[in-house]
């Protein structure tokens, strides 16, 4: 309180205006308010300081900190950190584990070690060695040619041509692997992949498979696959669009093993299955079909179909 304000009350308790004991009440309030006014302006400067970002971390031995809040974090050593990290730049070519979740707003890079205990968003991640994380990966691209193991991955944009272990979800627009892919279930808009993926249920619009597939049920618009030498299995296809060709070259045996295939349209070579339900069926060389219903149905003479029923 300013010493003009003090004065006016003094003359107030002195006119009679007011009692001492008000002046002392206001006066011990007063006195209260401000310095908890200056309680509060230190623990908010204190509190700034500690959500100002470290410029740059660079770890090229061996340590272990609580926590990181930086704008460049680079890791070519070993590194344990007991809480989280958030630093929008991340690199790790040496070894890392993080008790808690990573965040990046920008880019995390892996070419070494790397072991989460949390959960790990960022906006494109890229590991070409061994990421481990205990929780959930969110991202907008995600590029592995490592191994890579999460509980769930979220992302716009999955590529992996190493080995990919996810216990629960995929779900991406578009899916590239020319790697070993396990998950679950994927959930994506497209899928591509000339390596193998092992999967419970995959939901998508446009499914390309020129390797492996082994799956309970695979639901999309479009599904094809071109076999090569190996062989895929899958329980229950249902697509609008389905075409298996075996690829013309010399001493080709895989083959695609498909129990039961409901489509509206498909064309099928060296497919083996128990019951083929569609509108506009044609089995070529190298099928062997328990049982197919369809509205038009055309079948190789190098084909074997047990049963057919034309229906109107």
């Amino acid at each position: 309180m300013d010493e003009d304000r003090k004065k006016k009350l003094r003359e107030m308790v002195a006119g009679g205006k007011m009692s001492e004991d008000m002046f002392n009440e206001i006066m011990s309030r007063w006195e209260e308010n401000g310095s908890e006014k200056e309680e509060r302006r230190d623990e908010k400067a204190q509190e700034e300081s500690k959500t100002e970002r470290s410029k740059k971390i660079r770890i090229s031995g061996s340590g272990m900190i609580q926590s990181v809040y930086a704008e460049e974090t680079s890791v070519s050593g070993s590194l344990t950190v007991d809480g989280s990290i958030d630093s929008i730049f991340f690199h790790v070519s040496g070894s890392c584990r993080v008790e808690k979740d990573v965040i990046s707003s920008d880019t995390i890079h892996s070419s070494g070690s790397m072991h989460i205990g949390g959960n790990v968003r960022g906006n494109k991640i890229e590991s070409s060695g061994s990421l481990q994380i205990a929780g959930n990966m969110e991202a907008c691209e995600l590029e592995s040619s490592g191994s890579i193991s999460a509980e769930s991955v979220i992302c716009d944009e999955f590529e992996s041509s190493g080995s990919a272990k996810i216990s629960k979800l995929l779900r991406a627009k578009n899916i590239e692997n020319s790697g070993k892919t396990k998950a679950e279930s994927i959930e994506c808009t497209m899928l591509k992949s000339s390596g193998l993926v092992e999967v419970r249920t995959v939901t998508g619009d446009e499914i390309y498979i020129s390797g492996r597939i082994n799956a309970d049920s695979i639901s999309s618009r479009r599904f094809e696959m071109k076999i090569y030498n190996s062989t895929s299995h899958v329980v229950k296809l249902q697509s609008d669009i389905v075409e298996i060709r075996l690829q013309k070259k010399r001493f080709l045996s895989g083959e695609a093993k498909i129990d039961e295939i409901i489509c509206n349209r498909a064309f099928l070579e060296s497919t083996n299955s128990k019951y083929v339900k569609g509108d506009d069926i044609i089995i070529e060389a190298g099928c062997n079909i328990d049982y197919v219903e369809a509205k038009s149905l055309k079948i190789s003479d190098e084909a074997k179909v047990k049963e057919k029923k034309i229906i109107p």
